[in-house]
């Protein structure tokens, strides 16, 4: 066990204390740029986070996607 922490929403949660670092999960990235001229240039970058033994069984897959644009003047 661990010392309990309060959450954002108020409720509370207890960390559990964890020796094998494989139980935390998997996490994959992917980056993507393109050069659309010499002044323009997009991106995307979009994550997984996919839970390990040491979180329930009904924790779901963590995602976000991030869509960029740079212009230069």
């Amino acid at each position: 066990g661990g010392f309990p922490l309060v959450q954002p929403d108020g409720t509370s949660a207890t960390p559990a204390n964890q020796e094998d670092e494989e139980g935390l999960g998997q996490e994959v990235g992917v980056v993507l740029t393109y050069d659309y001229t010499e002044d323009v240039q997009l991106g995307a970058r979009a994550g997984w986070f996919f839970p390990g033994k040491n979180y329930s069984d009904d924790s779901e897959t963590a995602s976000q996607l991030i869509l960029n644009a740079k212009v230069a003047f």
